[in-house]
């Protein structure tokens, strides 16, 4: 997806209430809002969304760059 798209689409997430931003430099982090009424039906569905960890450690052992041109 391109970032415009994915702009958009945490911008929803966070007008929805879902999601909340923290701002740390030049870098944005999103987390989900655990209070949400909501939440409950995110956490189940997550349960159910195969697991990352591997997919993630082979990427930081093939130290690629990941960064946005923002």
């Amino acid at each position: 997806m391109s970032q415009p798209s994915i702009s958009q689409h945490l911008r929803k997430l966070k007008d929805s209430g879902l999601i909340q931003e923290e701002r740390r430099g030049r870098w944005v982090y999103y987390s989900l809002i655990l209070q949400s009424e909501i939440y409950p039906l995110i956490d189940d569905l997550l349960a159910h969304v195969p697991d990352q960890t591997e997919n993630m450690r082979k990427i930081e052992k093939s130290q690629i760059t990941l960064h946005c041109n923002c």
